[in-house]
């Protein structure tokens, strides 16, 4: 009998014990989910590659197909067929086949659906590019910005920095909508133009940024380069180096055309050395400077 009890006892421990198990709810697979944002290509850009566009897509469980379509006219269209999908692929030479302007993007996996707006833009570029996703970004608009010019390296027997920098905020001024003030103090500027020693290029230039604006820019003449020492503008003035180099700290991207004002390399007697249409039509997407008083 006592060994009968302790058997009985045992059973009941032992349905005890597993009877959680036995009542616990199936597990089930997270749902598929796309998340996509406005998309921004740019034909012209120098940094174009085949990353085509950026999507989140996870968990699918049906192949993705994805098409692009203008004024109800299919442009473009592919299918995926992997679970996690990072970038939807599309050839360079294909995107530079397609006009400036607005188009659909619709993305479908199983009964999941996604669409949203691809604006192409021509003949310009922003500043910022990662990972493929280009990113037009710049000051924000119609703001107040203030540059400095440090003469803390300038080389001996430089001249007329400032004037030519004038000259160049100036027109800045008038194709963004900014209001560019000149400050003495460097520490102080939002935007500071210097001299240092740099041996593979005339000059550089850029901009930080938040994530949503940019904050602070900066321009860097080459002690040793001829042309950042040469005052003035047209063929051998550093007027064209400025215009270049300020076009980045204002949110310009190099280009592909090379007779434009921010094409990576200037030819001298054929690069613009100045904004030209390409530019304005770029700094006008960035700062709609007619919307400033």
């Amino acid at each position: 009998m006592w060994a009968s009890a302790s058997i009985l006892a045992s059973v009941t421990l032992v349905i005890s014990v597993f009877a959680p198990t036995a009542t616990a709810a199936p597990r089930t697979d997270p749902p598929p989910r796309i998340t996509i944002g406005t998309q921004h290509l740019f034909p012209d850009s120098s940094k174009l590659g085949d990353d085509g566009f950026i999507v989140n897509a996870r968990n699918l469980t049906d192949r993705l197909t994805a098409t692009l379509t203008r004024r109800g006219e299919t442009i473009w269209t592919d299918t995926l067929t992997s679970a996690s999908i990072d970038n939807i692929p599309v050839p360079a030479a294909t995107v530079r086949s397609w006009k400036a302007g607005r188009y659909s993007l619709t993305l479908t996996s199983g009964d999941l659906t996604k669409k949203v707006t691809v604006r192409v833009h021509t003949r310009w570029a922003p500043l910022f590019s990662s990972n493929g996703e280009f990113t037009p970004a710049g000051f924000p608009r119609c703001s107040t910005i203030t540059w400095a010019y440090s003469a803390k390296k300038e080389p001996q027997g430089v001249r007329s920095v400032v004037a030519d920098l004038k000259v160049v905020f100036d027109r800045y001024e008038e194709l963004t909508g900014l209001s560019l003030k000149k400050v003495r103090r460097a520490s102080s500027a939002d935007i500071v133009v210097n001299w240092d020693d740099i041996d593979y290029a005339d000059g550089i230039g850029g901009s930080s940024w938040d994530g949503r604006n940019f904050t602070a820019g900066s321009v860097t003449l080459s002690t040793s380069s001829s042309w950042a020492r040469t005052p003035g503008f047209g063929y051998a003035g550093r007027g064209g180096l400025l215009f270049h180099e300020l076009g980045h700290v204002f949110g310009l991207g190099h280009v592909r055309q090379k007779k434009t004002l921010m094409h990576e390399i200037s030819y001298a007697g054929s690069t613009r050395d100045e904004p030209g249409k390409a530019e304005i039509k770029g700094l006008r997407y960035l700062y709609r400077p007619n919307s400033c008083n």
